[in-house]
């Protein structure tokens, strides 16, 4: 079975991998709903990202900023003690400069802004952002772990179970991640870095 890593989630002093410095966290809140429909994520265009609905499709573009980090989030989950969290992904880095990654955050913090990122890059590797108030420290697949496929069937979910929570790529198993307090009930969906962003099928229960 997948390998256990355990990580207090707001821990002390994590130190960020030889990764681009991730600075900007543009948010907006979302509403609930089963479908990106009602999360309201509009079609908009600022400095860095650009918004737009592709074929049932919410991507987010962003051609500028490979340090740029762009989330959703909302008060979603209702029994965080046992929820899921799920969304359908794809990632495409046009350009091939830096990292393109999108997925799911979740346990956030709003006081702190602090949370946990499941991403699927453009390469289709699964990978966790991890941000403290101290920064953010990246955690990169195995060679063992589950490749996505990157023609948009690709699902990242989130199981909480009794201050667990597992990462499944496609119901295959990446991560567990342990919260002794517990998990916080904020989660959406994040995009990072340049590239395209898609997601399709945002759901939390």
């Amino acid at each position: 079975g997948p390998m256990i890593r355990h990580f207090p989630l707001i821990a002390a002093c994590l130190v960020a991998g030889a990764t681009a410095t991730f600075a900007q966290d543009t948010f907006s809140e979302i509403g609930t709903g089963q479908y990106l429909a009602p999360l309201d994520m509009a079609p908009f265009q600022d400095d860095t990202w650009q918004g737009y609905e592709q074929e049932g499709w919410y991507v987010l573009e962003n051609r500028s900023d490979p340090g740029a980090i762009r989330y959703y989030r909302g008060n979603v989950i209702g029994d965080v003690g046992n929820g899921r969290v799920q969304a359908n992904i794809y990632v495409r880095n046009d350009d091939g400069q830096g990292l393109a990654a999108a997925g799911l955050i979740f346990d956030f913090n709003v006081e702190t802004s602090t949370y946990a990122a499941f991403l699927l890059d453009h390469e289709n590797n699964p990978m966790v952002l991890l941000r403290d108030e101290d920064g953010m420290e990246p955690i990169f697949a195995d060679a063992d772990d589950p490749v996505g496929r990157g023609d948009g069937t690709d699902v990242l979910a989130v199981r909480f179970l009794d201050g667990r929570a597992e990462l499944l790529l496609n119901d295959e198993p990446f991560l567990n991640l342990s919260a002794e307090s517990g998990f916080h009930s904020y989660a959406g969906v994040i995009a990072v870095g340049t590239g395209r962003h898609g997601f399709w099928g945002f759901a939390a229960e």
